[in-house]
């Protein structure tokens, strides 16, 4: 969600048929779900089982 500068939701109208785009570097380095979001750290990989990170590797 965006937000203003004092805090309070922003509306955006996108028309029927208009391409967007994410950059998907904003949404996998979250700080708020990854720990070092923006180091290389394979290490966060590497872990025994899986474990979720907040939808912060899913675009969508």
């Amino acid at each position: 969600m965006v937000h203003d500068d004092d805090g309070n939701p922003k509306t955006y109208i996108i028309p029927a048929g208009t391409m967007t785009y994410i950059p998907l570097a904003a949404v996998q380095t979250s700080p708020k779900v990854w720990l070092r979001a923006n180091k290389f750290y394979p290490e966060r990989w590497l872990s025994d089982g899986w474990q979720s990170h907040g939808g912060g590797g899913v675009p969508w």
